[in-house]
């Protein structure tokens, strides 16, 4: 294999495939980047067997040929290269290659492209297209309410998507919190059953969809997703079962509702959540009565805060705990001026939207307060 190719071009690309490369594997190969030189064309995978991304640039290819290269040397070298015209050449079965540019040399050993595990190919026909900041919104939108890490429901750590009309719903809930988007504001969720996509795959996917001008490709085959921009695109794998349907518990009204400055309020969520920041679960007490909004918090060992916000509230007063954790990451996402916070009762499930931009909800379940009494 022989090939040429720009710093910057190659760069950006190797970025882009390194984020799904596992930082600690069973399998070497998985360490490494695919590189696949063919007419004039440089394609590059990466793979964590879950989750693969592949993306193609143009190369000056004398000789095609597949090499499997450590991605964190690579990822290194072309971050400390000055910049220009790179060229790469390997030999036999591929282990060995030789980058050079300029007057220098540098040689890297890597392991058997035949070990590498193959990418499912989709062909060229999506089952949806949409713009990629509407998608791009979506996935901002739901994944921070996915469960993390290891789970006894391995599908709370996934997002559910529908698609319907131009439109993307999407819903994730780690049990105790829930967030919904919808790309058109108030529109309703999809019939039908939707597909569910890890977290983490969708957080790789966002940074493909950098720009809001292009479209993006989605398209489904069996039990596997791919996203597609351009000459990038990543695939991985659906998680199994029916997606636990929060939005069913959400009640049809609500007898409090309470506006108030989005930043004001996060702020002192912010400052008051310091006396319980290391005590799970984190709590934080709101108290909403007319003209105003208190926020308390306790600990034996730290001590005590409270600060009021201005607020508006309409229905009964009512105080409800929370865990300030989550309800500070809610808040960021709402990215509104103002924050609606409605709920019926200090032991039902209450929601948090912007009340000029409906398109976000995000869902919390209260405390047991009897801790904080």
């Amino acid at each position: 294999m022989r090939f040429a190719v720009e710093h910057d071009v190659l760069s950006s690309a190797v970025t882009f495939a390194a984020r799904v490369v596992p930082s600690r594997t069973v399998r070497p190969v998985l360490s490494s980047l695919l590189l696949a030189a063919d007419e004039n064309r440089l394609s590059m995978t990466a793979s964590d067997l879950e989750t693969s991304a592949v993306c193609s640039i143009p190369a000056q290819v004398d000789e095609p040929g597949r090499v499997a290269l450590p991605i964190k040397y690579i990822s290194e070298l072309l971050r400390r290269v000055p910049g220009g015209r790179l060229g790469w050449s390997a030999s036999g079965n591929g282990t060995t290659t030789e980058i050079s540019w300029e007057k220098s040399r540098f040689t890297v050993h890597g392991f058997d492209p035949a070990e590498f595990p193959p990418v499912t190919s989709f062909g060229t026909d999506a089952d949806v297209m949409l713009p990629s900041a509407t998608l791009r919104n979506a996935i901002q939108g739901s994944i921070f309410a996915a469960a993390e890490g290891e789970t006894a429901r391995p599908l709370l750590s996934g997002v559910e998507l529908r698609f319907a009309a131009g439109n993307v719903f999407a819903l994730s809930t780690d049990g105790f919190q829930a967030a919904s988007f919808a790309s058109s504001a108030g529109a309703p969720r999809p019939d039908g059953d939707g597909v569910v996509v890890p977290a983490t795959a969708l957080a790789a996917v966002n940074r493909l969809l950098d720009d809001p001008q292009q479209m993006c490709e989605v398209a489904v085959r069996n039990n596997q997703i791919l996203f597609r921009v351009g000459d990038r695109y990543l695939v991985t794998r659906l998680l199994e079962g029916r997606f636990f349907s929060v939005l069913d518990l959400v009640p049809k009204s609500f007898s409090t509702v309470l506006d108030a400055e989005r930043e004001a309020l996060l702020g002192a969520c912010a400052r008051v959540a310091l006396i319980t920041d290391n005590e799970p679960p984190h709590t934080i007490v709101l108290e909403m009565r007319e003209g105003a909004l208190r926020l308390t918090a306790a600990s034996p060992e730290v001590g005590q805060a409270e600060e009021e916000v201005p607020a508006e509230v309409t229905g009964p007063a009512v105080r409800v705990g929370f865990n300030a954790r989550q309800l500070q990451d809610g808040l960021r996402h709402l990215d509104g001026v103002y924050v609606r916070i409605e709920l019926s009762g200090a032991k039902t499930l209450a929601r948090f939207t912007d009340p000029r931009n409906a398109c976000l909800q995000f869902l919390q379940m209260p405390l047991d307060m009897r801790d904080a009494d």
